[in-house]
Protein backbone atom coordinates (compact mmCIF):
# COMPACT_ATOMS: atom_id res chain seq x y z
CA UNK A 1 0.00 0.00 0.00
CA UNK A 2 1.38 3.81 -0.97
CA UNK A 3 -0.17 6.55 0.52
CA UNK A 4 0.57 9.68 -1.15
CA UNK A 5 0.30 13.03 0.54
CA UNK A 6 0.84 16.21 -2.14
CA UNK A 7 0.82 19.54 -1.13
CA UNK A 8 0.34 22.10 -4.01
CA UNK A 9 2.78 25.33 -4.23
CA UNK A 10 2.25 27.91 -6.50
CA UNK A 11 4.54 30.42 -7.68
CA UNK A 12 3.21 33.49 -9.94
CA UNK A 13 6.56 35.30 -9.62
CA UNK A 14 7.56 34.98 -12.80
CA UNK A 15 4.38 36.89 -14.27
CA UNK A 16 6.02 39.70 -12.62
CA UNK A 17 9.15 41.99 -14.00
CA UNK A 18 12.24 41.64 -11.98
CA UNK A 19 11.99 38.10 -10.01
CA UNK A 20 14.16 37.52 -7.75
CA UNK A 21 13.89 33.91 -8.83
CA UNK A 22 17.13 31.80 -9.33
CA UNK A 23 15.38 30.02 -12.09
CA UNK A 24 17.62 26.91 -10.70
CA UNK A 25 17.00 24.39 -11.71
CA UNK A 26 15.56 24.73 -14.96
CA UNK A 27 12.43 22.78 -15.23
CA UNK A 28 11.12 21.10 -16.47
CA UNK A 29 13.69 19.30 -18.10
CA UNK A 30 16.90 19.74 -15.58
CA UNK A 31 20.27 18.55 -15.41
CA UNK A 32 20.48 15.51 -12.34
CA UNK A 33 23.15 17.85 -10.89
CA UNK A 34 20.97 20.48 -10.43
CA UNK A 35 19.39 20.92 -6.62
CA UNK A 36 17.01 23.04 -5.01
CA UNK A 37 18.68 24.94 -2.42
CA UNK A 38 18.57 23.58 1.04
CA UNK A 39 15.92 21.07 -0.03
CA UNK A 40 17.82 18.29 -2.15
CA UNK A 41 18.88 16.96 -5.38
CA UNK A 42 17.13 16.38 -9.01
CA UNK A 43 17.49 13.22 -10.10
CA UNK A 44 16.17 11.22 -12.19
CA UNK A 45 12.53 9.27 -11.25
CA UNK A 46 13.49 5.97 -11.09
CA UNK A 47 10.33 4.53 -12.95
CA UNK A 48 10.07 7.45 -15.32
CA UNK A 49 7.27 9.82 -16.04
CA UNK A 50 3.75 9.35 -17.88
CA UNK A 51 3.32 10.00 -21.29
CA UNK A 52 1.67 13.55 -22.09
CA UNK A 53 2.85 14.47 -18.52
CA UNK A 54 6.21 16.63 -19.78
CA UNK A 55 8.20 17.15 -16.57
CA UNK A 56 7.78 14.21 -14.53
CA UNK A 57 10.50 12.31 -15.74
CA UNK A 58 12.70 14.27 -13.07
CA UNK A 59 12.08 15.21 -9.77
CA UNK A 60 13.89 16.58 -7.25
CA UNK A 61 14.78 14.23 -4.21
CA UNK A 62 13.35 16.26 -1.49
CA UNK A 63 14.63 14.17 1.62
CA UNK A 64 15.56 17.45 3.88
CA UNK A 65 11.71 19.18 3.29
CA UNK A 66 10.25 17.72 5.75
CA UNK A 67 10.52 15.43 8.43
CA UNK A 68 8.22 13.40 10.67
CA UNK A 69 8.02 13.99 14.60
CA UNK A 70 5.62 10.92 14.99
CA UNK A 71 3.56 8.66 12.35
CA UNK A 72 0.02 7.25 13.64
CA UNK A 73 -0.48 2.91 13.19
CA UNK A 74 -3.01 1.85 10.70
CA UNK A 75 -5.12 -1.74 11.48
CA UNK A 76 -5.58 -4.49 8.65
CA UNK A 77 -6.72 -7.73 8.97
CA UNK A 78 -4.39 -11.22 7.87
CA UNK A 79 -5.99 -14.33 7.47
CA UNK A 80 -8.88 -13.09 10.04
CA UNK A 81 -6.60 -11.36 12.11
CA UNK A 82 -6.53 -7.48 13.16
CA UNK A 83 -2.52 -6.14 12.74
CA UNK A 84 -1.68 -2.67 13.88
CA UNK A 85 1.53 -1.68 12.09
CA UNK A 86 3.44 1.22 10.98
CA UNK A 87 3.73 3.09 7.14
CA UNK A 88 7.69 3.67 6.09
CA UNK A 89 8.30 7.04 5.10
CA UNK A 90 9.01 5.92 0.73
CA UNK A 91 10.17 9.12 -0.46
CA UNK A 92 9.56 12.48 -0.37
CA UNK A 93 10.26 14.99 -3.28
CA UNK A 94 9.34 18.37 -5.20
CA UNK A 95 7.77 18.48 -8.68
CA UNK A 96 7.54 21.99 -10.31
CA UNK A 97 6.08 22.44 -14.36
CA UNK A 98 8.97 25.20 -15.33
CA UNK A 99 6.19 27.91 -14.86
CA UNK A 100 4.20 28.56 -12.13
CA UNK A 101 2.59 24.78 -10.52
CA UNK A 102 4.88 23.18 -8.25
CA UNK A 103 4.16 20.38 -5.54
CA UNK A 104 5.50 18.44 -2.41
CA UNK A 105 4.81 14.67 -2.26
CA UNK A 106 5.48 12.62 0.62
CA UNK A 107 5.37 8.64 0.26
CA UNK A 108 4.53 6.51 2.59
CA UNK A 109 4.31 2.71 2.17
CA UNK A 110 3.68 -0.71 3.70
CA UNK A 111 5.31 -3.38 1.99
CA UNK A 112 4.06 -6.71 2.53
CA UNK A 113 4.62 -9.94 0.30
CA UNK A 114 1.28 -11.35 1.92
CA UNK A 115 -2.09 -10.29 1.06
CA UNK A 116 -4.01 -8.21 3.54
CA UNK A 117 -7.34 -6.24 3.36
CA UNK A 118 -8.02 -3.21 5.04
CA UNK A 119 -11.02 -1.08 5.69
CA UNK A 120 -12.24 2.14 3.83
CA UNK A 121 -13.39 3.48 7.61
CA UNK A 122 -9.98 2.69 8.86
CA UNK A 123 -7.89 4.80 5.80
CA UNK A 124 -10.55 7.30 6.74
CA UNK A 125 -8.97 7.19 10.77
CA UNK A 126 -5.39 6.59 9.76
CA UNK A 127 -5.40 9.98 7.28
CA UNK A 128 -7.52 11.66 10.29
CA UNK A 129 -4.75 10.81 12.71
CA UNK A 130 -2.02 11.67 9.92
CA UNK A 131 -2.90 15.01 9.27
CA UNK A 132 -2.27 15.88 13.33
CA UNK A 133 0.99 14.62 13.02
CA UNK A 134 3.76 17.27 13.92
CA UNK A 135 6.41 17.66 11.09
CA UNK A 136 9.69 19.72 11.45
CA UNK A 137 10.32 22.01 8.05
CA UNK A 138 13.79 23.33 7.32
CA UNK A 139 14.13 26.75 5.99
CA UNK A 140 17.66 27.71 4.36
CA UNK A 141 19.30 30.20 6.90
CA UNK A 142 15.99 30.21 9.29
CA UNK A 143 15.57 27.83 12.28
CA UNK A 144 13.08 24.83 11.18
CA UNK A 145 9.52 25.23 12.33
CA UNK A 146 7.37 22.87 13.22
CA UNK A 147 3.51 22.10 12.49
CA UNK A 148 1.08 19.65 12.31
CA UNK A 149 0.90 17.86 8.93
CA UNK A 150 -2.56 19.80 7.54
CA UNK A 151 -1.40 23.27 8.02
CA UNK A 152 2.29 22.62 6.54
CA UNK A 153 1.47 24.25 3.51
CA UNK A 154 2.41 27.75 4.40
CA UNK A 155 5.87 26.71 5.93
CA UNK A 156 6.09 24.43 3.09
CA UNK A 157 5.60 27.66 1.00
CA UNK A 158 8.23 29.79 2.81
CA UNK A 159 10.69 27.00 2.84
CA UNK A 160 10.27 26.61 -1.51
CA UNK A 161 10.33 30.32 -1.20
CA UNK A 162 13.83 30.69 0.64
CA UNK A 163 14.79 27.77 -1.64
CA UNK A 164 14.28 29.19 -4.71
CA UNK A 165 15.05 33.15 -4.19
CA UNK A 166 18.57 34.65 -4.07
CA UNK A 167 20.19 34.92 -0.47
CA UNK A 168 19.80 38.47 -0.10
CA UNK A 169 16.33 39.50 -1.03
CA UNK A 170 13.75 41.40 0.47
CA UNK A 171 11.55 38.54 0.47
CA UNK A 172 8.44 40.71 1.59
CA UNK A 173 7.67 41.02 -1.72
CA UNK A 174 8.20 37.76 -3.28
CA UNK A 175 5.75 36.20 -0.24
CA UNK A 176 2.70 37.86 -2.20
CA UNK A 177 3.42 35.43 -4.86
CA UNK A 178 3.78 32.43 -3.40
CA UNK A 179 0.23 30.63 -2.80
CA UNK A 180 -0.41 27.31 -1.38
CA UNK A 181 -3.08 24.70 -2.21
CA UNK A 182 -4.69 22.40 0.49
CA UNK A 183 -3.28 19.10 0.73
CA UNK A 184 -4.67 15.81 -1.32
CA UNK A 185 -3.60 12.54 0.46
CA UNK A 186 -3.97 9.64 -2.10
CA UNK A 187 -4.41 5.82 -1.16
CA UNK A 188 -3.16 3.36 -3.69
CA UNK A 189 -4.01 -0.50 -2.56
CA UNK A 190 -2.00 -2.96 -4.97
CA UNK A 191 -3.53 -6.46 -6.24
CA UNK A 192 -2.82 -8.40 -3.53
CA UNK A 193 -4.19 -5.90 -1.12
CA UNK A 194 -7.92 -5.31 -0.94
CA UNK A 195 -10.29 -2.17 0.46
CA UNK A 196 -12.99 -2.78 1.88
CA UNK A 197 -15.58 -0.24 1.29
CA UNK A 198 -17.47 -0.12 4.30
CA UNK A 199 -18.62 3.03 4.85
CA UNK A 200 -20.53 5.21 2.38
CA UNK A 201 -18.50 7.50 -0.04
CA UNK A 202 -18.20 8.20 -4.17
CA UNK A 203 -17.45 5.28 -5.67
CA UNK A 204 -16.71 4.93 -9.73
CA UNK A 205 -16.83 1.57 -11.32
CA UNK A 206 -13.70 -0.15 -11.83
CA UNK A 207 -11.53 2.46 -14.08
CA UNK A 208 -8.99 -0.28 -16.02
CA UNK A 209 -9.56 -3.10 -12.94
CA UNK A 210 -8.59 0.11 -10.55
CA UNK A 211 -11.64 0.68 -8.20
CA UNK A 212 -11.41 4.28 -7.01
CA UNK A 213 -13.48 6.17 -4.52
CA UNK A 214 -13.03 9.70 -3.02
CA UNK A 215 -14.16 11.12 0.70
CA UNK A 216 -13.37 14.34 2.10
CA UNK A 217 -12.44 15.64 5.28
CA UNK A 218 -12.73 19.27 6.85
CA UNK A 219 -9.47 19.87 9.53
CA UNK A 220 -8.44 23.17 10.71
CA UNK A 221 -10.17 25.28 7.91
CA UNK A 222 -8.89 22.39 5.27
CA UNK A 223 -10.77 20.09 3.25
CA UNK A 224 -8.68 17.04 2.06
CA UNK A 225 -9.78 15.35 -0.46
CA UNK A 226 -8.99 11.90 -0.09
CA UNK A 227 -8.76 9.46 -3.44
CA UNK A 228 -9.00 5.78 -2.37
CA UNK A 229 -7.46 3.12 -5.31
CA UNK A 230 -8.16 -0.52 -5.03
CA UNK A 231 -6.38 -2.13 -7.81
CA UNK A 232 -7.84 -5.42 -8.64
CA UNK A 233 -5.34 -6.45 -11.72
CA UNK A 234 -1.49 -7.51 -10.82
CA UNK A 235 -0.27 -5.09 -13.13
CA UNK A 236 0.10 -2.37 -10.84
CA UNK A 237 1.54 0.16 -14.03
CA UNK A 238 -2.26 1.24 -14.68
CA UNK A 239 -2.71 2.13 -10.97
CA UNK A 240 0.34 4.17 -11.09
CA UNK A 241 -0.68 5.90 -14.27
CA UNK A 242 -4.43 6.81 -13.05
CA UNK A 243 -2.82 7.72 -9.57
CA UNK A 244 -0.32 10.45 -11.32
CA UNK A 245 -2.79 11.64 -13.48
CA UNK A 246 -5.55 12.49 -10.79
CA UNK A 247 -2.61 14.14 -9.00
CA UNK A 248 -1.49 16.33 -11.64
CA UNK A 249 -5.22 17.31 -12.89
CA UNK A 250 -6.02 18.08 -8.86
CA UNK A 251 -2.72 20.47 -8.94
CA UNK A 252 -3.66 22.53 -12.03
CA UNK A 253 -7.40 22.64 -10.76
CA UNK A 254 -5.93 24.08 -7.61
CA UNK A 255 -3.50 26.41 -8.97
CA UNK A 256 -5.57 27.93 -11.80
CA UNK A 257 -8.96 29.57 -9.52
CA UNK A 258 -5.92 31.23 -7.03
CA UNK A 259 -4.24 32.45 -10.53
CA UNK A 260 -7.21 33.97 -12.31
CA UNK A 261 -8.08 35.78 -8.53
CA UNK A 262 -4.70 37.25 -9.07
CA UNK A 263 -5.40 38.32 -12.59
CA UNK A 264 -8.92 39.79 -12.16
CA UNK A 265 -7.83 41.58 -8.91
CA UNK A 266 -4.49 43.36 -10.86
CA UNK A 267 -1.91 42.03 -8.93
CA UNK A 268 -0.75 39.82 -12.12
CA UNK A 269 -1.25 42.55 -14.82
CA UNK A 270 2.32 42.65 -17.09
CA UNK A 271 2.97 44.82 -19.89
CA UNK A 272 1.56 43.56 -22.90
CA UNK A 273 4.34 42.26 -24.75
CA UNK A 274 6.38 41.63 -22.07
CA UNK A 275 8.31 38.35 -21.50
CA UNK A 276 6.11 38.31 -18.61
CA UNK A 277 3.15 38.67 -20.96
CA UNK A 278 4.27 35.85 -22.95
CA UNK A 279 5.06 33.61 -20.35
CA UNK A 280 1.68 33.89 -18.78
CA UNK A 281 -0.41 33.53 -21.97
CA UNK A 282 2.10 30.33 -22.55
CA UNK A 283 0.90 28.98 -19.34
CA UNK A 284 -3.11 29.78 -19.50
CA UNK A 285 -2.92 28.21 -23.43
CA UNK A 286 -1.48 25.48 -21.72
CA UNK A 287 -4.05 24.98 -19.66
CA UNK A 288 -6.97 25.32 -21.29
CA UNK A 289 -5.79 22.45 -24.03
CA UNK A 290 -4.54 20.10 -21.31
CA UNK A 291 -6.27 20.43 -18.31
CA UNK A 292 -9.98 22.32 -19.18
CA UNK A 293 -10.52 21.20 -22.79
CA UNK A 294 -9.99 17.84 -24.65
CA UNK A 295 -6.99 18.18 -26.89
CA UNK A 296 -6.36 15.35 -29.49
CA UNK A 297 -2.72 15.76 -29.63
CA UNK A 298 -2.29 15.37 -25.30
CA UNK A 299 -5.19 12.88 -24.37
CA UNK A 300 -4.08 9.45 -24.67
CA UNK A 301 -6.74 6.75 -23.15
CA UNK A 302 -5.30 6.72 -19.47
CA UNK A 303 -5.43 10.96 -19.18
CA UNK A 304 -9.36 10.87 -20.69
CA UNK A 305 -9.90 8.37 -17.67
CA UNK A 306 -8.99 10.65 -14.95
CA UNK A 307 -10.45 13.79 -16.47
CA UNK A 308 -13.76 11.68 -16.57
CA UNK A 309 -12.46 10.23 -13.27
CA UNK A 310 -12.27 13.78 -11.81
CA UNK A 311 -15.84 14.93 -13.58
CA UNK A 312 -17.95 12.27 -12.19
CA UNK A 313 -16.68 12.60 -8.53
CA UNK A 314 -16.37 17.09 -8.65
CA UNK A 315 -18.78 16.95 -11.82
CA UNK A 316 -18.89 21.02 -13.20
CA UNK A 317 -15.75 21.37 -11.54
CA UNK A 318 -13.67 21.79 -15.21
CA UNK A 319 -16.94 23.41 -16.92
CA UNK A 320 -16.55 26.24 -14.18
CA UNK A 321 -12.97 26.60 -14.78
CA UNK A 322 -13.54 26.80 -18.21
CA UNK A 323 -16.28 29.16 -18.33
CA UNK A 324 -14.15 31.52 -15.83
CA UNK A 325 -11.50 31.71 -18.68
CA UNK A 326 -13.31 32.42 -21.55
CA UNK A 327 -15.58 35.15 -19.30
CA UNK A 328 -13.32 36.79 -16.87
CA UNK A 329 -9.75 36.86 -18.62
CA UNK A 330 -10.90 37.01 -22.07
CA UNK A 331 -8.96 34.18 -22.91
CA UNK A 332 -10.26 34.81 -26.96
CA UNK A 333 -7.86 37.99 -26.84
CA UNK A 334 -5.42 37.24 -24.33
CA UNK A 335 -4.62 33.24 -25.11
CA UNK A 336 -4.26 32.84 -28.53
CA UNK A 337 -1.76 35.87 -29.38
CA UNK A 338 -3.60 37.94 -31.47
CA UNK A 339 -3.76 40.96 -28.81
CA UNK A 340 -1.33 43.22 -31.61
CA UNK A 341 -3.24 42.60 -34.81
CA UNK A 342 -6.66 43.21 -32.90
CA UNK A 343 -5.20 47.05 -31.30
CA UNK A 344 -3.80 47.23 -34.93
CA UNK A 345 -7.09 46.66 -36.35
CA UNK A 346 -8.49 49.36 -34.03
CA UNK A 347 -6.35 51.79 -34.02
CA UNK A 348 -5.04 51.78 -37.46
CA UNK A 349 -1.64 51.20 -36.54
CA UNK A 350 -1.07 48.57 -39.37
CA UNK A 351 -0.64 51.22 -42.49
CA UNK A 352 1.38 53.53 -40.00
CA UNK A 353 4.39 50.32 -39.25
CA UNK A 354 5.07 47.07 -39.97
CA UNK A 355 4.16 44.07 -38.14
CA UNK A 356 6.11 42.71 -35.50
CA UNK A 357 9.00 39.68 -36.55
CA UNK A 358 8.54 36.69 -34.40
CA UNK A 359 11.57 35.17 -33.58
CA UNK A 360 10.75 31.16 -31.71
CA UNK A 361 13.59 29.57 -30.13
CA UNK A 362 13.49 25.99 -29.50
CA UNK A 363 16.32 24.00 -28.19
CA UNK A 364 17.31 20.23 -27.32
CA UNK A 365 19.69 18.65 -25.19
CA UNK A 366 18.91 15.42 -24.55
CA UNK A 367 20.73 13.09 -21.86
CA UNK A 368 22.55 10.69 -24.29
CA UNK A 369 24.43 13.96 -26.20
CA UNK A 370 27.53 16.13 -24.91
CA UNK A 371 25.76 19.56 -23.34
CA UNK A 372 25.09 21.87 -25.59
CA UNK A 373 25.46 25.77 -24.65
CA UNK A 374 21.37 26.51 -25.15
CA UNK A 375 21.14 28.86 -22.41
CA UNK A 376 24.49 30.80 -23.47
CA UNK A 377 22.93 31.37 -27.18
CA UNK A 378 19.40 32.60 -25.78
CA UNK A 379 21.11 34.72 -23.66
CA UNK A 380 22.68 36.69 -26.50
CA UNK A 381 19.89 36.80 -28.94
CA UNK A 382 17.64 37.87 -26.12
CA UNK A 383 20.44 40.85 -25.75
CA UNK A 384 20.54 41.43 -28.87
CA UNK A 385 16.97 41.66 -29.67
CA UNK A 386 16.31 43.85 -26.55
CA UNK A 387 19.49 46.46 -28.00
CA UNK A 388 18.52 46.53 -31.19
CA UNK A 389 17.48 49.87 -32.73
CA UNK A 390 14.46 48.01 -34.64
CA UNK A 391 13.22 46.24 -30.98
CA UNK A 392 9.67 47.51 -31.16
CA UNK A 393 9.72 45.70 -34.52
CA UNK A 394 10.81 42.45 -33.02
CA UNK A 395 8.98 40.11 -30.47
CA UNK A 396 11.19 37.06 -29.06
CA UNK A 397 8.59 34.27 -28.16
CA UNK A 398 8.71 32.83 -24.84
CA UNK A 399 11.63 29.84 -25.51
CA UNK A 400 11.41 25.98 -25.52
CA UNK A 401 14.57 24.53 -24.36
CA UNK A 402 13.83 20.58 -24.24
CA UNK A 403 11.52 20.30 -27.61
CA UNK A 404 9.95 16.57 -28.18
CA UNK A 405 8.73 16.51 -31.77
CA UNK A 406 5.25 17.13 -30.39
CA UNK A 407 6.26 20.67 -29.37
CA UNK A 408 8.20 21.49 -31.92
CA UNK A 409 5.11 20.84 -33.83
CA UNK A 410 2.86 22.87 -31.68
CA UNK A 411 4.65 26.04 -31.27
CA UNK A 412 5.11 26.35 -35.20
CA UNK A 413 1.37 26.24 -35.37
CA UNK A 414 0.93 28.24 -32.05
CA UNK A 415 2.88 30.77 -32.15
CA UNK A 416 3.12 31.87 -36.11
CA UNK A 417 7.07 33.01 -36.19
CA UNK A 418 8.67 34.75 -39.11
CA UNK A 419 12.05 33.58 -37.83
CA UNK A 420 12.96 30.09 -36.21
CA UNK A 421 15.71 29.50 -34.44
CA UNK A 422 16.81 25.56 -33.33
CA UNK A 423 19.91 24.95 -31.09
CA UNK A 424 20.96 21.91 -30.36
CA UNK A 425 22.65 18.60 -32.07
CA UNK A 426 22.27 17.42 -35.32
CA UNK A 427 24.23 14.43 -37.97
CA UNK A 428 23.83 14.62 -41.79
CA UNK A 429 20.43 13.02 -41.65
CA UNK A 430 18.51 15.01 -39.81
CA UNK A 431 18.42 17.04 -35.73
CA UNK A 432 17.89 15.58 -32.35
CA UNK A 433 14.99 16.35 -30.46
CA UNK A 434 14.07 14.78 -26.66
CA UNK A 435 11.31 11.93 -25.92
CA UNK A 436 9.28 11.65 -22.99
CA UNK A 437 12.25 10.00 -21.27
CA UNK A 438 14.48 12.74 -21.99
CA UNK A 439 16.69 10.25 -24.05
CA UNK A 440 17.21 11.27 -28.41
CA UNK A 441 15.16 11.39 -31.08
CA UNK A 442 16.65 12.10 -34.52
CA UNK A 443 14.00 14.21 -36.45
CA UNK A 444 15.34 13.23 -40.28
CA UNK A 445 14.74 15.63 -43.15
CA UNK A 446 12.23 14.21 -45.11
CA UNK A 447 10.06 14.81 -41.73
CA UNK A 448 11.10 18.47 -41.40
CA UNK A 449 11.03 19.39 -45.00
CA UNK A 450 7.15 18.19 -44.71
CA UNK A 451 6.80 20.07 -40.89
CA UNK A 452 7.84 23.28 -42.67
CA UNK A 453 6.14 22.69 -45.69
CA UNK A 454 2.82 23.34 -43.69
CA UNK A 455 3.82 26.77 -42.46
CA UNK A 456 5.54 28.20 -45.43
CA UNK A 457 3.18 31.47 -45.50
CA UNK A 458 4.29 33.18 -42.17
CA UNK A 459 8.34 31.49 -41.97
CA UNK A 460 10.54 33.92 -43.53
CA UNK A 461 13.87 32.03 -42.33
CA UNK A 462 14.99 29.01 -40.27
CA UNK A 463 18.01 28.95 -38.45
CA UNK A 464 19.51 25.49 -38.28
CA UNK A 465 22.21 25.96 -35.27
CA UNK A 466 23.33 22.20 -35.05
CA UNK A 467 26.23 20.52 -36.50
CA UNK A 468 26.42 19.27 -40.10
CA UNK A 469 22.78 20.16 -40.50
CA UNK A 470 23.31 21.61 -44.43
CA UNK A 471 21.38 19.02 -45.69
CA UNK A 472 18.22 19.79 -43.74
CA UNK A 473 18.26 23.14 -44.35
CA UNK A 474 18.35 22.54 -48.18
CA UNK A 475 15.18 20.30 -47.72
CA UNK A 476 13.88 22.82 -45.72
CA UNK A 477 14.79 25.65 -48.34
CA UNK A 478 11.97 23.71 -50.93
CA UNK A 479 9.45 25.72 -48.63
CA UNK A 480 10.89 28.61 -46.56
CA UNK A 481 12.46 31.60 -48.55
CA UNK A 482 15.69 31.68 -46.19
CA UNK A 483 17.41 28.44 -44.12
CA UNK A 484 21.02 28.54 -42.53
CA UNK A 485 22.26 25.53 -41.82
CA UNK A 486 26.54 24.25 -40.73
CA UNK A 487 28.01 22.37 -43.72
CA UNK A 488 30.56 20.56 -41.15
CA UNK A 489 30.60 20.35 -37.25
CA UNK A 490 30.80 24.00 -35.42
CA UNK A 491 32.32 24.64 -32.26
CA UNK A 492 30.06 26.05 -29.18
CA UNK A 493 31.85 29.89 -29.44
CA UNK A 494 31.45 29.83 -33.25
CA UNK A 495 27.88 28.70 -33.12
CA UNK A 496 27.17 31.61 -30.33
CA UNK A 497 29.37 34.22 -31.78
CA UNK A 498 27.38 33.91 -35.21
CA UNK A 499 23.83 34.10 -33.67
CA UNK A 500 25.79 37.36 -32.14
CA UNK A 501 25.94 39.06 -35.12
CA UNK A 502 23.12 37.83 -37.24
CA UNK A 503 20.64 38.54 -34.45
CA UNK A 504 21.98 41.99 -34.09
CA UNK A 505 21.86 42.79 -37.91
CA UNK A 506 17.80 41.28 -37.66
CA UNK A 507 17.31 43.94 -34.62
CA UNK A 508 18.94 46.75 -36.57
CA UNK A 509 15.81 46.06 -39.27
CA UNK A 510 18.66 44.20 -41.70
CA UNK A 511 17.10 41.70 -44.37
CA UNK A 512 18.16 38.14 -43.85
CA UNK A 513 20.75 37.67 -46.23
CA UNK A 514 23.15 40.51 -45.00
CA UNK A 515 22.37 39.62 -41.26
CA UNK A 516 23.87 36.14 -42.59
CA UNK A 517 26.92 38.09 -43.91
CA UNK A 518 27.56 40.47 -40.83
CA UNK A 519 26.87 36.50 -38.63
CA UNK A 520 29.73 35.14 -40.66
CA UNK A 521 31.76 38.36 -40.54
CA UNK A 522 31.84 38.33 -37.32
CA UNK A 523 33.23 35.18 -37.07
CA UNK A 524 35.72 36.44 -39.11
CA UNK A 525 36.66 39.58 -37.15
CA UNK A 526 37.36 36.96 -34.12
CA UNK A 527 39.88 34.90 -36.10
CA UNK A 528 37.28 31.66 -35.38
CA UNK A 529 38.27 29.11 -37.83
CA UNK A 530 34.76 27.88 -38.43
CA UNK A 531 33.93 31.20 -40.11
CA UNK A 532 33.19 28.89 -43.56
CA UNK A 533 30.46 26.73 -41.80
CA UNK A 534 27.06 28.70 -41.90
CA UNK A 535 25.65 28.45 -45.19
CA UNK A 536 22.43 30.35 -46.41
CA UNK A 537 20.39 28.35 -48.90
CA UNK A 538 17.50 30.51 -50.82
CA UNK A 539 14.52 28.98 -52.08
CA UNK A 540 14.81 27.92 -55.71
Amino acid sequence: MLIIYQVPIFDFRRFKPDPHFLKVPLWPAPGEREFVRGVGSVVFRRRGGLNNWIGESRICKAQKSIRFLETPEISISRNNRIIHTHLRPAFRRFYFDGIAAGKYEIGLALNSPQGFQVRLSEIEKFVDRLLTCKVEIPIVNHPPETAFLVSAGKKLARQYLHATSRLKTPYQDDEQAIKYGSPTVYVDALGHEQVEFDRPCEVLPPQDEVKLGQLLLQRQNHTVRIWVADNQSPEEQRSRNLRISVLRLDLALQCLPKLFKEIVTGNINPERGSDESELLQRFLLISDRRILGFSREFDDQIIKKAKEVYDQINPGERIVLREKLDQDIDIRKTIFRKMEDYADTITREKEEKPAARRILFIGANPLNTTRAQITQELSVIREKVQAGKDRDHIRLLFPELAATPERFQNLLRDEDPNIVHFSGHGQEDGIYLEGENGEGILVREEALSELFSLFSESIECVVLNACLSEPQARAIARHIPYVIGMNKKITPDAAIKFSTGFYGAIAAGEPVPRAFELGKNLLNLNDLPDRAVPQLIAAG
